[in-house]
């Protein structure tokens, strides 16, 4: 976690998780393009198809529509997809992290899914017990690049 997050990010989540408040894991996330009629018009509307936040963002709906999730209950970046009360929560690059608190505790929140930005200068690593996890691509130069993810949710949920 400490080559992908700042300390005080760092320091917030070891006390949360400590403290019994959230439990954070290692979430795998696959490149794949949703095909829920919702979840594309809620990506599409927002980012073009070859903004890297249209990409995590479908990693982010593949995953939860697997689970089960309707995209209506999912709070993507900022925005809600549909509903008012959503108990999904995502974000990119660290961007809403400090609402993440708010989130689970007074809108009902049930999970958060961090899209972590891969370290500067280079690649997020394969091992370790970080809660993170790497989703690849490739940079111009042909060399992978990585992007990591991590999960929270409230515990006893």
């Amino acid at each position: 976690m400490e080559r992908w997050l700042p300390r005080l990010y760092r320091e917030q989540l070891v006390e949360a998780v400590d403290a019994g408040a959230i439990r954070l894991e290692r979430l795998p996330l696959a490149d794949r393009e949703v095909k829920d009629p919702k979840a594309l018009a809620h990506l599409n509307g927002r980012w073009s198809s070859t903004s890297p936040l249209h990409r995590a963002g479908n990693a982010v709906f593949a995953y939860l529509l697997e689970r089960g999730t309707e995209p209506a209950m999912v709070h993507l970046h900022g925005r809600d997809v549909e509903n008012d009360v959503t108990p999904y929560f995502a974000g990119f690059g660290l961007r809403y992290l400090d609402a993440m608190q708010r989130c689970l505790t007074e809108h009902g929140g049930k999970e958060w899914i961090e899209v972590v930005p891969p370290p500067s200068g280079g690649t997020c690593s394969r091992s370790g017990s970080s809660p993170s996890r790497v989703r690849g691509s490739r940079r111009s130069d042909g060399r992978e690049r990585g992007r990591c993810y991590f999960e929270a949710s409230r515990n006893g949920l």
